[in-house]
């Protein structure tokens, strides 16, 4: 069923009541990339903007402290992860991009991705899925199994403030095209899932709690619940520090969201944009 912005504001709107309707939006029935969308339209690139679909005009170029935007596509095309990697889409896949402006430095923003991991796998768990882990640094999974992916880039950073674009993937129901070992919220319910719509609406108003938090008091109130999903701590790993494969035990985060890896007895710490992270085999 494709995408309603009715229903996707309605629970936008309930999901988080004194930020939602600040919120601008846009539904879009195909794009190449929601952050890329984003990057265009809501952060000043004019010549590229685009119309949303059902008669919504092009969001406006927001300078900094604006009210966020959120994009919603019913299907994307070209999707990112992290690493220059693509991120496959299947037709029944949720993709949003939520852009929010910080009063913070880039450097003041280690554990965005973690405080989002928190927040998307709480607002799921709310509306009925079952338990969600979480793997450094962007990652939501079910049982071991990936169920969706988070790439977060910022755009005019500055000394003082920045912007970031939040992208969110998340596998809806399974399909072939998507590869194997992958979780979809069609088993990860008891029930029927929620629609895309009602899910889209919830995600987006649980992310703008969450920054808002983020926002005042950084990455300190996230932590203790991103450990207690931490599916990887205390076990052993690999982790690929530009061309070479480091193999460890997972400590856990430290408070700025870094990765905590005991290596050769030593205790090292891991930047997101630095590396990789798997289970050793």
């Amino acid at each position: 069923m494709k995408l309603d912005e009715r229903e996707i504001r309605a629970a936008l709107d309930a999901a988080s009541p004194d930020r939602g309707p600040a919120c601008r939006l846009a539904v879009l029935e195909e794009v190449d990339s929601t952050n890329r969308w984003l990057q265009q339209n809501a952060c000043g690139d004019a010549a590229a903007r685009q119309r949303s679909r059902a008669g919504s005009q092009p969001i406006a170029s927001i300078p900094g402290g604006c009210a966020p935007c959120a994009c919603v596509a019913d299907r994307q095309s070209a999707g990112r992860g992290r690493r220059g990697r693509s991120w496959l889409s299947a037709d029944d896949s949720l993709t949003l991009s939520v852009s929010r402006h910080f009063a913070r430095s880039p450097l003041r923003l280690g554990g965005l991705s973690l405080a989002v991991g928190v927040a998307l796998a709480a607002a799921l768990e709310e509306l009925g899925a079952g338990r969600l882990a979480l793997k450094w640094p962007n990652d939501l999974l079910w049982r071991e199994r990936k169920l969706g992916g988070i790439l977060i880039e910022l755009i005019g950073a500055r000394q003082v403030d920045c912007s970031a674009i939040t992208g969110v993937g998340i596998n809806y129901l399974c399909t072939p095209q998507l590869e194997s070992p992958v979780a979809c919220l069609g088993e990860v319910f008891d029930r029927a899932p929620p629609s895309r719509s009602r899910l889209a609406g919830h995600l987006i108003g649980a992310l703008l709690d969450a920054f808002a938090r983020f926002e005042t008091e950084g990455f300190a109130p996230f932590r203790d619940a991103w450990a207690a999903r931490d599916l990887f701590a205390g076990r052993e790993v690999n982790v690929l520090a530009g061309r070479e494969w480091l193999a460890g035990r997972a400590l856990g985060i430290a408070g700025d969201g870094a990765l905590r890896v005991e290596i050769d007895g030593r205790e090292e710490r891991f930047n997101a944009g630095e590396v990789s992270l798997r289970l050793a085999p």
